[in-house]
């Protein structure tokens, strides 16, 4: 049945018969549509992407990210063995088999996402303990998208963040962008630096306190952590710290928090936390609602 509408077989012959290429994948994309009996406009609602990337990706024009590959495998309800094949066929490896002993991870994956689902429409980030992100929701990934130059892009939400990946706090301190959009800019890196010191205050590695020292000297080359009020910020102990950014025409006033995520002594997951983002007042709803649902 899979080999007659273009399943595993078919695809593992095309992808071991050339060099991979955007062409490679596109037919195999097409080949496991029509399996389905899917059309282009009812995949790409089902894959959450536009018919018009769809189509890019069948006919060659555009190579998928391995976020994109994820989406479309879900979507199309693919076995492990056909899920192999299409990752080869557009030039990946294969995500590694799961195991009995893989099913903490997974289920702390999914927890993740739902956590950050269930904050729309406010921002949420996960990092980790050197402060690089793991996974953002929507909301967020509209901000962080063109802070970081689409090194980080809106496509990736909810979605494991591949290495290497973007430090919020560098990307913050080295950003003009940030600059731009966060109008409270010196208290707000203040108050952040603030808190990863005390975070690390209470830490024996050495990595992690080289780190910060490389972070405060980035911070003071750029003046953004000189000035008065300085002193002030750096011995706040408050867990929240305020924002106020600009959100297209408005100005929103958030506050943000950090709570830890427990992972049950999973190596791989471990030290994480989540940043979450709520208003302080109803215009700050307001601004906040509309633009993520304009972006």
């Amino acid at each position: 049945m899979y080999e007659e509408f273009g399943g595993s077989s078919a695809v593992k012959r095309k992808a071991a018969s050339a060099p991979n290429s955007a062409g490679d994948f596109g037919r195999a994309l097409t080949r496991a549509r029509k399996a389905r009996r899917l059309s282009q406009l009812e995949l790409a609602m089902i894959a959450e992407v536009s018919p018009r990337h769809l189509s890019f990706l069948e006919t060659g024009r555009s190579r998928p990210s391995r976020s994109m590959l994820s989406a479309l495998v879900e979507a199309l309800t693919m076995s492990e063995e056909d899920e192999k094949a299409f990752y080869l066929a557009a030039g990946f490896a294969p995500p590694r088999p799961q195991s009995a002993s893989d099913g903490h991870y997974s289920s702390t994956l999914l927890g993740m996402s739902l956590i950050l689902r269930s904050a729309e429409p406010f921002p949420a980030v996960v990092f980790d303990r050197f402060w690089r992100i793991v996974m953002m929701n929507r909301p967020y990934g509209a901000f962080i998208e063109p802070l970081s130059r689409g090194y980080v892009v809106l496509g990736q939400a909810y979605t494991l963040l591949p290495e290497p990946r973007l430090n919020l706090i560098e990307a913050m301190i080295g950003s003009d962008y940030y600059l731009s959009r966060v109008l409270s800019w010196r208290e707000t890196i203040a108050s952040e630096l603030s808190r990863v010191k005390r975070d690390i205050a209470i830490d024996t590695d050495p990595q992690r306190r080289a780190w910060l020292s490389r972070i405060e000297v980035d911070a003071s080359s750029r003046g953004l952590i000189a000035g008065p009020g300085a002193a002030e910020h750096n011995n706040d102990n408050t867990p929240f710290v305020p924002v106020t950014m600009q959100m297209g025409p408005m100005e929103a006033n958030l506050i943000n928090f950090v709570m830890p995520l427990h992972s049950d002594g999973d190596k791989d997951l471990s030290g994480l936390r989540i940043k979450l983002y709520y208003p302080a007042d109803e215009r700050a709803e307001r601004a906040v609602r509309d633009y993520t649902f304009t972006n």
